[in-house]
């Protein structure tokens, strides 16, 4: 068999032609993959993350917190610097905030106060009753939060 004539084939060309698109499919599905994975795990830290930062449910067997498995636990959100729910009422320079299971936090807004909503900064003036919103603050003496950040979630 004469190699030279082989190699310039029209067979050999076609031969050449589809190895190199199974390589091209099989790179474009590995790179799919990879990008793949990469969003997946960015979407998973970032719920955990999230749930460290916020101080969100620390999950037990099965999804449920552990305060409902085991009475007496911590409940699942501590909220002793912050609160989230919705907006009750607005004033000059604060809102009650309405949480889980309905207590009611008294939130102080003051000048040094950020206040966003969709990455664009807003005013006190600006929130509207029933607002969600997500305040990191810290507590008073009265049991109210002075609030640093605000974020109105939508």
């Amino acid at each position: 068999m004469d190699f030279n004539k082989f190699f310039q084939s029209r067979a050999f060309k076609a031969i050449v032609v589809v190895i190199a698109a199974v390589i091209l499919v099989l790179l474009s599905f590995t790179v799919g993959v990879a990008v793949g994975y990469r969003k997946a795990r960015f979407s998973y830290d970032w719920s955990e993350y999230y749930d460290r930062n916020f101080g969100g449910p620390k999950h037990a067997i099965f999804g449920f917190p552990p305060s409902e498995l085991f009475p007496g636990s911590p409940p699942p959100f501590m909220s002793a610097h912050g609160t989230f729910g919705s907006i009750l009422s607005i004033a000059s320079s604060s809102i009650v905030v309405g949480g889980r299971d309905n207590p009611e936090k008294v939130v102080l807004v003051s000048s040094s106060t950020v206040i966003e909503e969709r990455r664009e900064a807003v005013k006190l003036a600006d929130l509207k009753v029933n607002d969600p919103v997500v305040v990191i603050g810290s507590p008073n003496s009265q049991g109210q939060i002075e609030a640093r950040f605000i974020r109105v979630m939508y």
